[in-house]
């Protein structure tokens, strides 16, 4: 594969590295959709990376986009608000990309293009987001 399509992996360090410069920021946008997997699910990111959701995970949806959660972690980052609907209240640290790269999630590897963003969660999972979808979902937290 292409090296602008296959970057390196990042290491543990060099994405605690990276995220050492992060600031805070809180979940805005509404309501989302949510299920819980009975069996174990194979999705596709904004990226068109493959990843994998096991039984017992979630599976949300946000207009066109879907992605998965593991339980105990949506447990932890979002608030039942009707039946089926729920709100993201967690907060996440966040940094931009200054570069193509490639991390590890808790779901498989996913790329990241320069000025998308990398996010850090209540448990210290990360997982890349594109800029669109980030400036619509998180805003700054002022200290």
């Amino acid at each position: 594969m292409n090296q602008s399509y296959d970057p390196e992996l990042l290491t543990e360090r060099q994405v605690a590295d990276l995220l050492a410069g992060a600031e805070r920021y809180a979940p805005v946008g509404g309501e989302v959709e949510a299920r819980q997997l009975e069996t174990p699910r194979t999705w596709v990111t904004a990226r068109g990376q493959e990843l994998q959701a096991e039984a017992g995970d979630w599976l949300v949806t946000s207009g066109n986009d879907q992605w998965t959660v593991v339980g105990d972690i949506f447990a932890k980052t979002y608030q039942q608000v009707g039946p089926g609907r729920f709100a993201k209240t967690a907060k996440v640290e966040a940094v931009q990309v200054p570069k193509l790269i490639r991390v590890k999630t808790l779901e498989g590897e996913a790329v990241a293009h320069a000025g998308d963003w990398l996010l850090r969660g209540v448990s210290g999972e990360v997982w890349p987001v594109t800029h669109p979808i980030f400036v619509e979902r998180y805003r700054l937290i002022k200290p």
